[in-house]
């Protein structure tokens, strides 16, 4: 363990600044995310999820350079406050804040929400859902599973 500390703080020392700061505003969405789902009704909060779209509309120009970094930075910063907290936030939660983030930047993307492919009937009552965002065809949170899941409902930026 004592070895780890400063081969983490090393680490942690490495992160740029302008990562610091998206992790920060990261953790203050997702956090606001899960006061939203967890304590307000659904009505009071469904329009962040955006417009309802006819499927995946594809994102008219390709990303530049700039905006291929802001993309990497969002799921850098969500990969990693999944890292750290779990099972702590819901797919739902991180989907929302990297969505929010992203169009905050100039970024369209799409929050996907889907339902489980394959229901067993070994499943205890209810649904399998997950939700996870797209920019044009890359993943930026929620790639993990996904192909499990049809997509139920997109939504695009307003």
């Amino acid at each position: 363990m004592a070895n780890s500390l400063p081969r983490l703080m090393r680490r942690a020392l490495a992160v740029p600044l302008r990562r610091k700061l998206m992790l920060c505003e990261g953790f203050v969405r997702v956090c606001a995310a899960w006061v939203m789902i967890t304590l307000l009704p659904y009505r009071l909060w469904r329009s962040q999820l955006g417009v309802l779209v006819k499927g995946p509309q594809p994102i008219e120009a390709m990303l530049d350079a700039r905006l291929s970094r802001v993309v990497d930075d969002v799921a850098w910063v969500h990969h990693a406050l999944q890292r750290v907290f779990g099972t702590g936030f819901t797919c739902l939660m991180l989907a929302l804040s990297a969505r929010n983030m992203l169009a905050q930047r100039g970024v369209h993307s799409h929050l996907i929400l889907g339902v489980e492919r394959n229901m067993t009937a070994t499943k205890e009552i209810g649904i399998g859902a997950h939700a996870w965002v797209k920019v044009d065809r890359r993943y930026v949170v929620g790639e993990n599973g996904s192909s499990r899941f049809v997509a139920l409902a997109v939504y695009g930026t307003t």
